[in-house]
């Protein structure tokens, strides 16, 4: 389901579109099963690279949203409240056990944060560089990704 949202930036209108938008009461793992994300696990097991992009204001829930925790404590309050992650990474070796391995796994984690990119997985307060190819796609660097 694709969703459509008009916008007026300066003097012009913009369309965005929205590949899900979910209800605020929406429980973990009903956003899990609807949101696409299982679909992009697949591919990512076809040799695909895939990025779950969690976008919103502050305390909108992208951190609830994504790792399950409660921003404050940093804490999980139970399984049922387990985010994206968690439930992706599960998914995966599941896969990977049932088909006896045969993939090699590497994840990057990086926060976009005030206009800048933080890489969460190899911190450090300098935020990384954003380059632009010549086709006015983004290229990251310095992002690691570390073998899971």
């Amino acid at each position: 389901m694709e969703l459509n949202c008009q916008v007026l930036c300066g003097d012009r209108l913009k369309t965005l579109k929205f590949n899900y938008c979910a209800h605020p009461s929406m429980s973990q793992s009903l956003f899990y099963a609807e949101c696409g994300v299982r679909s992009l696990l697949q591919s990512s097991l076809q040799g695909h690279n895939s990025t779950v992009f969690a976008y919103g204001e502050t305390g909108s829930g992208k951190t609830f949203t994504m790792s399950g925790t409660d921003e404050q404590s940093g804490l999980r309050s139970s399984k049922s409240s387990e985010g994206l992650i968690g439930r992706c990474t599960r998914a995966l070796y599941d896969h990977i056990r049932r088909h006896d391995g045969g993939y090699i796994c590497r994840a990057s984690f990086c926060e976009i944060y005030n206009e800048k990119v933080y890489d969460l997985l190899n911190y450090t307060a300098t935020p990384l560089d954003i380059r632009f190819n010549k086709k006015k796609r983004v290229l990251r660097s310095r992002l690691a990704g570390i073998p899971v």
